[in-house]
């Protein structure tokens, strides 16, 4: 911890230079050699003891590598599953970088369902055929089917046009004059040619020259002090706005192709839902719980689940809920299946799941 913090520290030397009680900090670290002196330097210095002092500091520079509660939460749950015997292939599955969100919210689900008292099996029989689904968890004399499904994972285009939108994004605010935040969308055009390979390839030869008249179409806006959404044609979408005082806001950030995500996102949750009825066993209480992207309308996802169970009554008599795990934890309910989930106090203690 010490290392990464000096390392960061180091790297980071201009912020550092402006900040006297971070000059300070690197000093110190650079004589520490324990945790615990490490510790107490930065409640000397800082003026309080954080949660974890040293990654609790290093939000000013990497995101992700303040969030040391969080690697903390994760060996719990590892270590609660694994009590449990229920790891299985969790373990290598969280290793594989290109693919670990499944797993992760397999494992979330599984040493909340452990701490709350349950009965829990992985990959129990459906009943259907040979198909097995995710977990069967019981309480008492209440048993229930539970599938879960994360859609957190992009795919490859998405991530292909996200790599282009950030260099671009970057090379772009690179030298722009004046105060101002800056937010940066590819034009539909370019997002469609990225989905082909020879189309990538084109897109990355072409950042150079898409970059110059970007450039030239913001310096004119900025001249101009034109704030607000401003059209590229054919290249990008922009959001330009004027800092209200000194020090405050920033450039902005990329933050990804909010359209193509969702809809990306719909498909795979529709896909969740139709899978969860094919694996859940017939005549039992069966829930879907799924994890959506930030991005995604939770009220468009509950509509369209309503106007399809009423549809399909008997299709999907057998999914008695769907848990939506989004900025806070929904219950859509299945009036007409089989099993009422109202009834189940079971059901009630996974919807705590949200806090």
């Amino acid at each position: 911890m010490i290392t990464i913090t000096k390392e960061l520290l180091i790297n980071n030397e201009d912020i550092v230079k402006k900040n006297n009680e971070l000059s300070c900090l690197k000093e110190e670290l650079e004589k520490a050699s324990k945790p615990s002196e490490a510790y107490h330097i930065c409640g000397s210095i800082l003026g309080y003891y954080p949660v974890h002092p040293l990654f609790n500091i290093l939000n000013l520079f990497a995101e992700g590598k303040s969030y040391f509660e969080f690697l903390v939460a994760l060996g719990r749950d590892l270590l609660d599953v694994r009590e449990a015997d229920l790891l299985g292939d969790l373990d290598n599955r969280l290793k594989a970088t290109n693919n670990y969100e499944g797993a992760y919210f397999e494992l979330r689900i599984l040493a909340y369902l452990k701490r709350k008292g349950f009965s829990i099996q992985r990959d129990p029989p459906s009943g259907r055929d040979k198909k097995k689904g995710d977990i069967r968890v019981s309480k008492g004399s209440e048993v229930l089917f539970v599938e879960l499904k994360s859609l957190l994972k992009p795919s490859e285009i998405n991530n292909n046009i996200s790599r282009i939108s950030n260099k671009l994004f970057c090379e772009v605010t690179s030298g722009l004059p004046g105060s101002y935040m800056l937010h940066l969308e590819l034009s539909e055009i370019l997002c469609e040619k990225a989905k082909t390979k020879k189309g990538l390839e084109n897109l990355w030869s072409s950042i150079p020259g898409f970059v110059q008249q970007i450039k030239e179409h913001i310096v004119k806006k900025i001249n101009n002090e034109e704030w607000g959404c401003h059209t590229v044609h054919g290249l990008a979408e922009y959001h330009l706005y004027q800092r209200q005082r000194a020090g405050s806001g920033g450039q902005g950030s990329f933050t990804g192709l909010p359209l193509l995500q969702k809809a990306e996102a719909e498909k795979m949750f529709r896909n969740a839902v139709r899978d969860a009825v094919n694996q859940l066993p017939q005549g039992k209480l069966g829930i879907l719980i799924a994890e959506l992207p930030f991005f995604i309308d939770s009220y468009q996802i509950r509509c369209g689940l309503s106007s399809r169970f009423k549809k399909n009554k008997q299709k999907y008599k057998h999914l008695s809920a769907v848990i939506l795990m989004h900025n806070r934890m929904e219950l859509v309910r299945n009036p007409y299946a089989v099993q009422d989930v109202t009834n189940y106090a079971a059901v009630r203690d996974i919807f705590m799941l949200g806090g």
